[in-house]
């Protein structure tokens, strides 16, 4: 685990330097963690064991897999920032524009 977020940690090269084990490792930030024990519709091992088995997707940063499946997630789409900026984006005509 690092403390801040280390996007090719997981990455093929990164994976030659280490040694090889029975077991998988994945390198995660602490704020990627802190959303892993939040999960609300899988398990953290469920979660972790789909993402191993993807050759493509194991190699991203955890933060990509957990997008969208956490509380953390779901409580800040519940804030009226949120709500405000997608009804910015409905009816848009143009760049910058909102519909009336």
């Amino acid at each position: 685990m690092t403390m801040e977020p280390f996007h090719t940690a997981n990455a093929a090269f990164q994976r030659e330097g280490q040694p090889g084990a029975d077991t998988f490792a994945t390198v995660c930030s602490a704020a990627e963690l802190e959303h892993l024990v939040t999960l609300q519709d899988t398990s953290a091992s469920q979660l972790l064991l789909e993402r191993q088995a993807d050759d493509l997707q194991s190699t991203y940063a955890l933060s990509t897999t957990l997008t969208g499946k956490s509380i953390l997630d779901a409580g800040w789409d519940s804030y009226p920032w949120k709500r405000h900026a997608d009804l910015g984006e409905i009816g848009t005509t143009s760049p910058g524009v909102a519909a009336r």
